[in-house]
């Protein structure tokens, strides 16, 4: 019974842990993609800018 219920634990903690290092790299890759759409728009600007 106290192995099953140590196992279960062990379980549940493995999945949590998976959960929280899905959600950071998610977080992560979302930062990612911000900037670089952030960085091409800075770049656009000037050179629509200089178009008009």
């Amino acid at each position: 019974m106290i192995v099953i219920i140590t196992s279960t634990i062990i379980i549940i903690i493995i999945i949590i842990i998976i959960i929280i290092i899905i959600i950071i790299i998610i977080i992560i890759i979302i930062i990612i993609i911000i900037i670089i759409v952030v960085v091409i728009i800075c770049c656009l600007s000037p050179s629509l800018s200089q178009i008009s």
